[in-house]
């Protein structure tokens, strides 16, 4: 039987390598993903444990305020000794240099088990005091907490991914850190949660389950969490496609609870994408301004509209956590900026 083997073998010796090239290759790739899912599992367990001890030792108290709608909120919560050791024993970078299924469990597994922590419950009663005080429904909450999330500064880019306790004494956190706290506080209320992982932009950001304003062909509203934006707005290089722009890993982390103003989110989004583009036409209308014609009547009230147009996106870029206010602010214009532009060419 050997013999016959080596035979064949001897007889297409090109066809054999590449086939016996192909499986050191299948055979390498089963080693490393064994070895990958086993290290999890040893993280998953040491996760379970730093993050089961109970809160004790001194307490670091981490308030911070933020714009929401038309007043400032503010909160405040004592974080422990135990809760930042154990947060700085975990190594989590492993997680987002992970691919595949592998990062998907990484991601869940962690954004999961802060989710029932005493630190999340602490941030909670906070929000939910927020939250009756001001009476605010569900989709208002969620602006809350997302507009908690995007004012803690932005920090710096080392290599490691900090953990909620680190980032809340810490007072700052990048784009990774962030959206591991906002999506805890999400899961932990219920709503329909993802995390985008973008490997050409080197960014990550949250998702909520929408039935508009959802991101590229998804079902979910993009959150960005490094920055002041409307729940439903993303920058346009996040949407880019192609061979340069590989599209993001969707990481679902559970949930039921929707996001009901995706529609009125595109509608402010839609008046902002009018207002700009007629304030970009400000330039040309100011130097027909300067020649002697009688249509300068006419393109003076094009300087005005283009004027109006940019206070218009200013102020639609500037309230970004007060969708409501501004929805209203929108329509009891009349929706003024859509109508020009429509009228207008």
């Amino acid at each position: 039987m050997l013999a016959s083997a080596l035979t064949r073998i001897r007889s297409r010796p090109v066809m054999w390598a590449f086939i016996l090239l192909l499986g050191a290759v299948a055979l390498a790739i089963a080693a490393n993903q064994a070895v990958g899912w086993a290290r999890f599992l040893v993280f998953s367990e040491r996760l379970d444990v730093a993050l089961s001890v109970a809160p004790s030792g001194a307490s670091t108290e981490c308030a911070w305020s933020f714009p929401f709608q038309q007043a400032r909120a503010r909160v405040s919560v004592p974080v422990y000794e135990s809760e930042i050791a154990a947060a700085r024993d975990l190594n989590i970078a492993a997680a987002f240099r992970a691919r595949g299924l592998l990062r998907d469990a990484y991601v869940s597994r962690i954004v999961d088990a802060h989710a029932s922590t005493a630190l999340v419950e602490r941030l909670l009663t906070e929000f939910r005091a927020l939250r009756d005080a001001r009476g605010l429904d569900s989709d208002e909450y969620l602006e809350l907490m997302t507009a908690a999330v995007q004012a803690i500064p932005y920090g710096e880019i080392d290599g490691e991914v900090s953990l909620p306790a680190d980032v809340l004494t810490g007072g700052a956190g990048v784009c990774t850190e962030k959206s591991l706290l906002l999506a805890s506080l999400m899961v932990a209320e219920g709503y329909d949660t993802v995390i985008w992982v973008f490997p050409t932009q080197w960014h990550v950001a949250v998702g909520v389950a929408s039935e508009h304003a959802r991101f590229r062909h998804s079902e979910y509203a993009f959150i960005e969490t490094t920055s002041s934006a409307y729940i439903g707005q993303a920058v346009p290089s996040l949407w880019s496609r192609g061979p340069v722009a590989r599209p993001p890993q969707e990481i679902g982390l559970g949930g039921s609870e929707l996001y009901r103003s995706g529609d009125e989110v595109e509608f402010i989004l839609r008046e902002l994408q009018l207002a700009t583009a007629i304030e970009s036409r400000a330039g040309t209308y100011v130097q027909y301004l300067e020649t002697p014609e009688h249509h300068r009547g006419r393109y003076a009230g094009r300087v005005m509209e283009s004027w109006i147009a940019g206070t218009t996106a200013r102020y639609i870029k500037n309230n970004a956590h007060d969708r409501r206010g501004v929805y209203r602010v929108l329509l009891f214009l009349g929706a003024h900026t859509a109508s020009e532009g429509s009228a207008d060419g």
